[in-house]
């Protein structure tokens, strides 16, 4: 998994101010059982590597075999073991790619960690990578407004140990068979202790969350993954 060589970051092509972006996350399946490290390596090679020579920023969120002990409270994934965010000027070709689902999206950052290791080299910590699907009796807008006024401030209080945090909202299916999911949530942790020990502040902490994640998502629907974040290319 770890075999490719750093590239710092900044390197390349000048930086120029971008005003729109065509953003893109893309949720991956393993195609057989590989070991963890094998799939890491063949997401990066397959997918994400091949998109760095058109788009403006990518990065893969993969397995890894150092995670497979943690503790994870939440939902397991079932339908996706992998995540790729691209960012480019126009659509991006996925043809010819192992992708599960494709969607283009709205982020937001609602926290961003301190980022100061170069591209190619896996970011610091876990990430904890949710499916999110609204609840029946929410239209779109309405999910999106829960999500980000009522849910972001209480993920921010409660989940102590985050040190990144962002919400991308579907705002369409890119690809023929996508599952039909509403958003994506990444929470990042700058390490596996602190997601252990930081991933909620005490039990009403994580009773709160809970309560209020069953107010705008279909918690049945819900599917998490715990991945290690690799930047392969810088965002302008």
């Amino acid at each position: 998994m770890r075999n490719h060589r750093p590239r710092k970051r900044g390197q390349g092509s000048p930086k120029r101010k971008v005003d729109t972006l065509y953003r893109l996350l893309l949720l991956l399946r393993r195609p057989s059982d590989p070991a963890a490290d094998h799939y890491a390596s063949y997401v990066i090679d397959r997918v994400g590597r091949p998109l760095t020579t058109t788009a403006l920023s990518v990065a893969v969120y993969v397995p890894d075999a150092a995670f497979e002990n943690v503790r994870n409270p939440l939902p397991s994934a079932r339908s996706f073991d992998a995540v790729v965010e691209v960012a480019a000027e126009v659509r991006p070709s996925l043809e010819g790619f192992p992708i599960r689902g494709a969607y283009r999206v709205e982020e937001r950052r609602l926290r961003t960690y301190p980022r100061n290791w170069p591209d190619d080299a896996p970011t610091p910590g876990v990430f904890l990578v949710s499916t999110v699907c609204r609840a029946a009796s929410l239209d779109g807008p309405a999910f999106d407004a829960h999500w980000r006024d009522r849910h972001g401030p209480l993920a921010l209080r409660h989940h102590v140990g985050m040190w990144d945090y962002r919400q991308s909202v579907v705002v369409e299916r890119i690809t023929p068979g996508s599952p039909p999911i509403d958003g994506i949530a990444r929470l990042g942790f700058p390490s596996t202790g602190e997601f252990e020990r930081g991933l909620f502040d005490s039990k009403e902490g994580r009773r709160a969350l809970g309560d209020d994640t069953a107010r705008f998502c279909d918690v049945e629907r819900t599917e998490v993954a715990v991945l290690q974040e690799i930047v392969l290319r810088s965002p302008p």
